[in-house]
């Protein structure tokens, strides 16, 4: 008998750093979900993350594995490797795939539409303002800046100015522009937005109507006790440049386990003038928001 290989019909599209890790794996103990157990393939933006050689060797070599544990990044841009990916999917009704850098990407959409146009696009979006200063913190936490919030902004605008396809840490929370693009390709009724304080106010509501979208079984009871992907930072650069140094002569295990050690979360918060100056950055696209989503969303300017 001939295996039909079954394919993505829905795709958690992001926002970064908006729970979409959380979620995946939320959705991922539902047995009527098959998430790919790699998060991040980002095959439909091929703009996004170029991997080196090596990288795509690694990668697709454990796609050949069993691929029984979850991987958290790595990108394919060979489609029999994406494939693959869903090999393992049996009955499950929703068969799916999370790559955050969809929601911000100008070919993303039309690809996927391509792909599958009755495919179900699902989207968790977080204050632009939280979103921007977690990435800052990032940024601060692990010496790529040593500015402040707002020239660090500053930078990144110069930087984003000067890309040949539009992209970058502000380009990310310009909600409105990217939710036209993708309702430009998917009729609303296919598209689920759903808000990062709705979302960690009340979960179980929040995952009920996102099972209703999937057309799965709604009743389903979700452990949401843990989190993940917490913005962490170095605990000492020092000694988190002295493990990149030695790690790739440690195991993955084991440099994996040195960096967990190493870092903690980030304490970090914006100043009530920062967060004015990033509201402004984002307030037109928030006042559109608003309209696309029918709702007030004045608590997240």
């Amino acid at each position: 008998m001939i295996e039909i290989m079954r394919l993505p019909n829905f795709f958690l599209i992001g926002a970064p750093k908006a729970g979409t890790t959380s979620l995946y794996h939320y959705l991922d103990q539902h047995p009527d979900i098959y998430l790919s157990p790699l998060k991040e393939p980002t095959y439909f933006a091929p703009e996004a993350v170029q991997p080196t050689t090596a990288e795509e060797s690694e990668l697709r070599a454990w796609i050949a594995g069993p691929m029984l544990e979850k991987r958290e990044h790595g990108t394919v841009r060979d489609w029999a490797d994406y494939v693959q990916l869903f090999r393992n999917a049996r009955s499950e009704k929703a068969i799916g795939e999370a790559s955050v850098a969809y929601l911000g990407s100008t070919v993303a959409p039309a690809r996927i539409k391509d792909f599958n146009p009755a495919a179900r696009v699902l989207i968790i979006l977080r204050n632009p303002v939280d979103l921007l200063f977690s990435y800052y913190k990032w940024a601060h936490g692990f010496n790529r800046t040593n500015g402040s919030f707002r020239q660090w902004v500053e930078g990144e605008r110069t930087a984003e100015a000067r890309r040949d396809v539009p992209g970058g840490r502000i380009w990310t929370g310009r909600y409105a522009t990217h939710l036209r693009r993708w309702l430009g390709h998917f009729p609303r009724e296919q598209v689920h937005v759903i808000l990062f304080d709705d979302y960690a106010r009340n979960p179980a509501a929040e995952l009920q109507s996102v099972f209703d979208f999937l057309r799965v079984d709604t009743d389903f009871k979700v452990d949401t006790s843990l989190r993940y992907n917490e913005t962490r930072v170095p605990r000492s650069r020092f000694l988190y440049r002295q493990l990149r140094r030695v790690g790739q002569v440690l195991p993955k295990r084991l440099r994996g386990w040195g960096r967990e050690r190493m870092q903690s979360p980030s304490h970090l918060r914006p100043s009530s003038e920062e967060r004015a100056f990033a509201r402004e950055i984002y307030a037109e696209e928030m006042r559109v928001l608003e309209v696309l989503l029918a709702r007030d969303l004045s608590t997240l300017r």
